[in-house]
């Protein structure tokens, strides 16, 4: 399967009964935890557009997911971390 093909644009989490604070805080506490910068939409819901980090986020929640929820799931490959090979060009 070509990984374009399963590349998503956004992540939402629907937080709009959250109120204003309460999706702050969350966003604050993703973003200490796990790196991630969710962003608040005009609807009060949680946004992730950066593709990495939504790679990221979908391989973190993916142990977790329920069984029903396995038609919102892709399939993706391991998340290389570390880098296999540094290259430093000096002038």
């Amino acid at each position: 399967m070509n990984i374009q093909n399963c590349l998503m644009r956004k992540i939402i989490l629907s937080t709009d009964s959250f109120t204003t604070e309460e999706n702050e805080w969350l966003v604050q506490l993703l973003y200490d935890k796990f790196l991630l910068r969710f962003s608040i939409d005009a609807q009060n819901r949680l946004l992730l557009n950066d593709q990495s980090q939504i790679m990221h986020f979908l391989n973190l929640v993916a142990p977790h997911l329920q069984p029903c929820m396995n038609r919102k799931a892709v399939k993706l490959p391991p998340l290389k971390m570390i880098a296999t090979r540094t290259t430093v060009y000096l002038p």
